[in-house]
């Protein structure tokens, strides 16, 4: 219900997402992303005093919610209090400098506000973390009007499409293929935390782990929080025999998130070339609990599970990961 109304409000059907979040908090008085939903959307009908009172509500709910703050700010905006919106998005930057939409919310004020530099800033850093179909809907988004036609928000699109492009290729094993098009993608933008990281991955199955070490390393210089440039860190040092430290840097990713797909998925990896069968069943199987469609979609043909394909344990784990992919519900806008 939550999810249908941002679906709605982002593409400015404010009058039909309002009843939605109201349905939601009715069901579950807890509920902070219905509060958030709901605070921005009466802003946007011109009643950013209503939406204030719901943004204040979510973060009496969840005082670190670094959204609820972005949200606060947007009302505080509409309300033409400026210093005191802009401190509410910085306080959310502290909270989760690197949260794609936290970054994405800041750009907006900077778009409605007419800063282009500020907002082409965050909503490059933001767009590092999607997909280009996110990318692609964001220009229907009424608060980025001012700057959707500008030549660098199609840089930023075809960033994340040779991005895509990467991954795909990394998924099929096409490994020279995917560092080609990760290095295309820091060709437009060689702060790009996410291709760094996948040049990483890419040149450590290609037989270069040193080189990937150092790529790895940018990444995580660019983001310290950045969970996918740890695990590329790991896989790095553990092609150099360095398995002592390859499983601290496993440890950290996972530490920074524990429910990240990608970074439990890269332990289990890592697991099952030592030749834990317990330690890569454990991981794994968190890994697909949390899988976006890209781990059930890898794990079959992955050569750094080659010891347990035909476990029947893998096989069961492969086949509840996809029933459970069918009724999962569809993704929403940033």
């Amino acid at each position: 219900m939550a999810r249908k109304g941002s679906n709605l409000s982002f593409i400015g059907r404010y009058a039909e997402s309002l009843p939605l979040f109201d349905r939601a908090i009715a069901l579950d008085a807890t509920f902070v992303r219905a509060y958030t939903g709901r605070a921005v959307t009466l802003a946007q009908l011109g009643r950013p005093a209503e939406g204030l009172a719901s943004a204040e509500e979510a973060l009496k709910l969840e005082p670190a919610n670094a959204v609820a703050y972005t949200t606060l700010g947007f009302c505080l905006y509409r309300l033409g209090r400026g210093d005191e919106a802009e401190a509410a998005y910085e306080k959310a930057l502290t909270v989760a400098p690197e949260n794609p939409r936290v970054l994405y919310n800041y750009a907006c004020y900077w778009a409605l506000v007419g800063d282009e530099e500020k907002c082409r800033e965050f909503l490059t850093r933001a767009f590092q973390y999607v997909e280009s179909d996110v990318v692609e809907h964001s220009k229907k988004d009424r608060d980025l009007e001012r700057y959707v036609d500008a030549d660098w928000f199609d840089d930023l699109h075809a960033a994340a499409k040779t991005l895509e492009e990467g991954i795909t290729h990394f998924l099929a094993g096409r490994y020279a293929a995917a560092l080609a098009a990760f290095e295309r993608t820091l060709a437009i933008n060689d702060r790009h935390v996410r291709a760094h990281a996948g040049r990483s991955f890419s040149l450590a199955q290609l037989g270069r782990p040193d080189e990937g070490l150092a790529a790895a390393e940018e990444a995580v210089r660019l983001n310290p929080a950045y969970v996918r440039g740890y695990s590329a860190f790991a896989i790095c040092l553990h092609r150099l025999h360095r398995r002592a430290e390859a499983q601290t840097a496993y440890e950290r990713a996972v530490e920074l998130a524990p429910d990240d797909p990608a970074a439990l998925y890269n332990f289990a990896c890592f697991w099952a070339e030592v030749g834990n069968e317990e330690k890569c069943r454990e991981y794994l199987t968190r890994a697909l609990t949390h899988d976006d469609g890209q781990v059930v979609g890898h794990v079959a043909k992955d050569p750094d599970m080659a010891r347990y394909r035909n476990a029947d344990w893998l096989r069961e784990l492969i086949a509840a990961a996809k029933k459970a992919r069918r009724t999962a519900p569809p993704k929403e806008p940033i």
